[in-house]
């Protein structure tokens, strides 16, 4: 199916399609004519992706054509994680829900796009800079050629600040200070370090020792969070290895790039 809408595709770019299809990995290629420009807008290229989902998968035999899919959002706002905030922010908008239930990963997959054989990451995901050099070693981060990288994304209607440091704590320290400073702040942090916050409202996105816990969590506490009408939203930054890297990158968009870093 590929084959049918996309053109020149290279020897590195069936390596990584045959590695990392199905799953959360989306590729950019050279499109054929025969997909539309709102597809793609109006670029030569078009991101494909073969999601690892039965539903989706079976949806995509049933119709028996690739299936042009927009995030389940809407621009600049939070992604989506499940299917009762999905069905709530588009109900009467759209005629039809399937209802597959949360999604395993959270955060969206990763972009890449290769270029002179190096593999460039437009948007790290849950597949890692570190799991695409074991298939080849020539990979650079950056919002290199995505489309909407000078747009606003994520946006919250609480001002927040993304705090972080390797030494825990003087993260603490510097995010109790922090909080000290507002009436009614929020602090978004591990599990282990909510027993450091005893003075202010927190939530938890889960455990430093699972990233994919907390990358799965973590548009879900920024919701919650954002849906009470706290003056400051702080939170904890992770380390930026590995998974890591993707949820650190989604932090800053978070907060407008309004960073701590000690």
């Amino acid at each position: 199916m590929i084959e049918n809408i996309c053109t020149n595709i290279s020897p590195l770019e069936y390596k990584l399609i045959n590695v990392f299809f199905p799953g959360p990995f989306t590729i950019i290629l050279n499109r054929k004519d025969i997909v539309p420009n709102i597809v793609t807008g109006n670029s030569n290229t078009v991101g494909v992706r073969i999601p690892d989902n039965e539903v989706t998968k079976k949806l995509i035999k049933l119709s028996n054509v690739p299936i042009a899919a927009p995030s389940a959002n809407f621009s600049g706002k939070l992604s989506r994680t499940t299917f009762n905030d999905v069905y709530k922010d588009f109900s009467g908008v759209i005629n039809y829900f399937i209802d597959d239930g949360d999604s395993k990963i959270g955060i969206e997959s990763t972009i890449v796009q290769v270029v002179d054989d190096v593999v460039n990451i437009l948007r790290p995901g849950s597949i890692t800079i570190e799991e695409i050099r074991k298939v080849h070693k020539n990979v650079i981060s950056g919002d290199f050629l995505l489309p909407s990288k000078n747009k606003k994304h994520y946006q919250l209607s609480s001002p927040s600040l993304l705090v972080y440091s390797s030494d825990n704590t003087k993260m603490v320290e510097k995010i109790n200070s922090v909080a000290s400073s507002f009436k009614n702040p929020i602090i978004i942090c591990s599990d282990e370090n909510k027993v450091y916050y005893q003075n202010f409202n927190t939530m938890s996105y889960g455990s430093l020792n699972n990233l994919k816990q907390i990358a799965s969590n973590l548009f879900l506490s920024l919701e919650e969070a954002d849906s009470y009408e706290y003056d400051q939203i702080i939170i904890e930054g992770v380390s930026s290895s590995d998974l890591g890297f993707s949820i650190m990158n989604r932090l800053l968009y978070v907060c407008n790039f309004k960073f701590i870093n000690l």
